[in-house]
């Protein structure tokens, strides 16, 4: 499950980072600020064309949200109760691979983390309760 999420969240920026680059919106050139709430809702709203994103049997990707400066992806665990859950625990748990994921992509971490973007991971249990959050930033890839 935690592989998978990351990996999905990474290859969706890939793709949506393309995708504007593609209809003229760059992420690093004009007078966009890929920073702003406006440009990253932008990029939530192309994610979520496609939203709800089986990620395995237990994990789908309910969409995204653009803040300023935060790219905010939102999971649902398919067959958890936050009951059953310590979010304590699964936060520690999940966020080495998601930093890893985000970190360990280079367009990821240029177009996104070193241009001062936030990746927020949420992550609700199978009734849309709140379980944890994950961020990563430029500063948990290290040097």
């Amino acid at each position: 499950m935690k592989g998978k999420a990351a990996l999905l969240a990474v290859l969706v920026a890939i793709l949506v980072s393309a995708g504007l680059r593609m209809s003229g919106i760059s992420l690093l050139g004009g007078k966009t600020d890929p920073r702003s709430q406006e440009f990253l809702a932008q990029v939530a709203a192309e994610i979520n064309k496609n939203a709800p994103v089986p990620i395995d049997a237990d994990t789908e990707m309910i969409g995204a949200e653009g803040l300023k400066g935060v790219l905010v992806y939102r999971y649902r665990l398919l067959n958890l109760s936050a009951d059953e859950l310590d979010d304590a625990q699964v936060h520690w748990a999940m966020k080495p691979q998601l930093t890893s994921g985000a970190c360990g992509t280079s367009q990821t971490r240029e177009k996104f983390l070193d241009q001062g973007i936030a990746l927020r991971y949420v992550y609700s249990d199978r009734d849309l309760r709140p379980v944890t959050q994950i961020e990563v930033t430029a500063a948990d890839c290290g040097a």
